[in-house]
């Protein structure tokens, strides 16, 4: 019953906000890209090899970091829809390409998730991380836990120089009160990856808890 109570709850919530493709305003049936959007995804999207970025930026104490398209262009565009003009729906086709992307790429080394959990905003000023998280647990079978937390201010890493970065995070997030991560595999989502550091403060937070291992998916990352 509250299956079928699930299921006519979504159909009435497409109805009065349907579907969009993730690159453009046009509406599509089951979200994701519409067909004149689907050469931005043959331009932009990594494939392979190349969707693990531990072959390009120090990873530090990150397992692997996993992304699907090069944040450029229309893919730029859209996270900026999705993060700063109310475009959350979006969450729904993003995590879709950052699950597929994950289980694609691990399948073949049987990595068992424990928890799934999203980048810390301060003060939970923005839940668009976690809306990832959420939608990346469902999709890979795994628990959404919101381990970390972060417990001061920082500086908007896009705003300073790359060598600025590691130390504007630095004792920047903690994992919550009663939460244990020790012997577990978390899996922590973002939207972007850029010079790695804030996901890598995240990792070595986790593993100075006892977290046996510590990846990252993202949507993006740049070149």
């Amino acid at each position: 019953m509250l299956k079928e109570i699930d299921i006519v709850a979504k159909r009435l919530a497409e109805l009065i906000y349907p579907p969009q493709c993730l690159f453009c305003d046009d509406i599509v049936p089951y979200g994701g890209e519409c067909g004149c959007c689907r050469e931005v995804v043959e331009k932009l999207k990594l494939c392979g090899d190349d969707r693990i970025q531990n072959t390009d930026r120090d990873v530090g104490n990150l397992d692997g970091v996993i992304s699907s398209f090069v944040y450029a262009d229309e893919v730029a565009e859209a996270v900026a829809r999705y993060k700063f003009h109310g475009k959350f729906d979006l969450y729904r086709p993003i995590s879709q390409f950052m699950a597929n992307d994950f289980i694609d790429i691990t399948k073949s080394i049987n990595i068992r998730i424990d928890y799934v959990s999203e980048v810390p905003s301060y003060r939970n000023k923005s839940g668009h991380s976690r809306l990832l998280a959420k939608g990346t647990a469902k999709r890979i079978g795994a628990p959404h836990n919101d381990v970390l937390i972060k417990i001061r201010g920082t500086l908007k890493q896009h705003d300073i120089g790359l060598a600025e970065r590691s130390v504007n995070v630095k004792g920047a997030f903690a994992v919550k009160d009663g939460k244990d991560v020790r012997g577990r595999t978390v899996l922590i989502c973002d939207d972007v990856v850029t010079s790695g550091n804030t996901l890598k403060e995240c990792a070595g937070t986790l593993k100075r808890a006892g977290a046996k291992a510590v990846f990252a998916v993202t949507f993006c990352a740049t070149k």
